[in-house]
This record gives C-alpha cells, structure tokens and sequence, in this order.
C-alpha cells in the first residue's frame, strides 16, 4: 500500500490560503486567549510609564530643592509633556485597538522598534 496521498483540490485551496497569511495574521490565528490575569498585568504595564512620570514630578515639586537653578519649572513643563504624549499615544492605542488594529498596542506595549534600529542596535563591526 502506497504512503502517497494525492492533495485533492480542497487541500490545494487550503494550502494555498494558509500560503497566502501574512506574518501577523499567521500570529494572531496562534494566538491563545489571555487570562484575566494577564489582561491586568497588561493593564498595570500600560498605566507604569504615566503613574512613574506623576511620582517624578510630585517628587519634584514637593520636595525642597536646594539648588540656584534660575528655571527650576522646564523640568516640571518637560515632564508633563512627555506624560501627556504618552497618554495621547495610548488613547489613540486604545482607539486603533477597538477598531481591531493591533500593531499600534504591541508597539507601545511591547517596545518594538522598527527594523533599521533594530539592525543599529545588533550589528557589532
């Protein structure tokens, strides 16, 4: 008895429809579901940068500072800016995300960096 199995043309379209998966798509259909758990470890994760940029600046505008610094207030302005870019950068996550885009959130969440970095970042000369 013959091992070889002929594909029939159902197999053929199958295939050739897995074939046609992008990466991300190919990802997302491995994916398992995320436990409660893990959906509020991502929610902590998220919230981190934003709760760490409001300590750093409570800690600087309560405590003394000791120092002549003639602008003592660009390091306030300087972090209220980077706080709120990170919340506009989320809620637009979050928006993108809704609509079932999720290359925005694994960015912010995960920190990928676009290929060229990632080469700089590698290549030892």
């Amino acid at each position: 008895m013959s091992e070889n199995v002929q594909p029939t043309p159902e197999n053929d379209s199958a295939l050739a429809q897995l074939g046609n998966l992008t990466r991300r798509e190919l990802k997302e259909l491995e994916e398992k579901e995320k436990t409660p758990m893990q959906k509020l470890l991502e929610a902590v994760i998220m919230v981190l940068p934003v709760l760490c940029g409001v300590i750093a600046l409570l800690e600087y505008l309560i405590l003394p500072d000791l120092s002549r610094n003639k602008n003592p207030m660009y390091y306030v302005y300087v972090l209220i800016a980077l706080i709120a870019v990170y919340i506009g950068f989320g809620l637009f996550v979050l928006y993108k995300r809704a609509k079932g885009n999720k290359i925005y959130y694994e960015k912010l969440r995960y920190g990928e960096y676009p290929k060229v970095c990632v080469n700089l970042q590698t290549d030892v000369r």
